[in-house]
């Protein structure tokens, strides 16, 4: 291997029966005619070497609309049997230079009912007697939405003195659903996934409960609707305002929100192989709808996702114009967290992504 190769510096288990990186990189010279690699890889240093790191290809070459070529491979790694990696080739600087990534994979959580075992906007609610929240505000939730019904209902919490640290420690000590911050922690640990949060909750609820539950940081990022304090009073706004996705809240299409994160993403040369979607509740199938193939939706069980989702893979799911929605992804239908990395599991340590 020449000095102008970088490759990854960590202790490799090489395997006589696959092909090394030299072979590769001279398969990929003749589309190229170049052989070298520059490693992106945040989690281990760029070092110049001349150790084997024994790779497979198992993808055919491929041209994206960016006029990248971008090569999948396998290597053996540590205590990970095998890890799939992306092998890319891009110009800089009038030069081809091949990018070596750990292929990732992206989790994405709804928060009520999911990662914990309540509706924290129905827990806060519950804060003062409902005698106080009078007809025309509980009609405001199907007539301007959830998030103008439920700065109503803020409103009202301080008019009757429920201070800020009282909410705050109703967050904090509202209980995770079962194995769910187990499952967190493992798939951002031992799995190479990024974590998000798409959630019709919002901000401050969220935040406060990661940082009281050790969470916060496992979780990439928290796309809910923005909520802080002030003088007192929590103010809440919508994420956006969206009239496209009869499936979600004005406030909210996690669909819209999951495909533009994976596109910005993209267009930082991050790929996910693997998206898995848990959630419960009803405006949780849009994402699921556009998950593809190799994807994973986790349903909860005996909630109000589980009834669309079940249509959808029967055949049974008709749109608003009579249009029959197939799902295209995996289906896990859990009780736990646990039931969760059970499912994950086995295509993780195969390496079925």
């Amino acid at each position: 291997m020449t000095a102008g190769e970088k490759v990854i510096e960590d202790k490799v288990k090489t395997s006589p029966e696959k092909s090394s990186i030299t072979n590769l990189l001279d398969t990929v010279k003749e589309e190229t005619g170049s052989g070298k690699v520059l490693v992106h890889n945040k989690k281990v240093e760029e070092q110049e070497t001349d150790t084997k790191l024994e790779a497979k290809i198992t993808a055919k070459t491929t041209e994206t609309p960016k006029g990248v070529v971008r090569l999948e491979l396998s290597l053996n790694i540590l205590d990970i049997n095998k890890i799939d990696l992306e092998y890319s080739v891009s110009k800089k600087a009038r030069k081809n230079y091949f990018i070596l990534t750990m292929a990732k994979k992206l989790a994405v959580f709804d928060f009520d009912h999911t990662i914990i075992n309540d509706n924290s906007d129905i827990m806060a609610m519950n804060m003062v007697d409902r005698k106080y929240i009078p007809k025309e505000v509980k009609d405001l939730h199907k007539t301007d939405g959830w998030t103008v019904f439920m700065q109503k209902v803020f409103e009202i919490l301080y008019q009757n003195n429920v201070k800020e640290d009282a909410v705050n420690q109703l967050m904090m000590n509202l209980p995770a659903v079962a194995g769910m911050t187990e499952l967190i922690k493992e798939l951002k640990q031992n799995y190479n996934y990024d974590v998000i949060v798409i959630s019709d909750s919002n901000s401050h609820f969220i935040r406060t409960w990661l940082g009281a539950n050790d969470l916060s940081k496992y979780i990439s990022e928290v796309f809910t609707n923005p909520a802080k304090f002030e003088n007192g009073m929590l103010k809440i706004q919508m994420y956006h305002f969206q009239e496209n996705c009869k499936l979600s809240t004005k406030n909210l299409c996690k669909g819209q929100v999951l495909e533009e994160f994976v596109d910005n993403k993209k267009k930082q040369d991050i790929y996910y192989e693997k998206v898995v979607y848990c959630g419960d509740g009803l405006h949780d199938f849009c994402p699921i709808l556009k998950l593809s193939e190799n994807d994973v939706a986790c349903v909860r069980d005996k909630y109000k996702l589980l009834d669309l989702v079940m249509k959808a893979q029967n055949g049974q799911y008709l749109d608003e114009d009579g249009v029959v929605k197939n799902l295209k992804c995996d289906v896990c239908v859990w009780n736990t967290g646990y039931d969760i990395l059970d499912f994950l599991k086995p295509k993780n340590d195969d390496c079925v992504v």
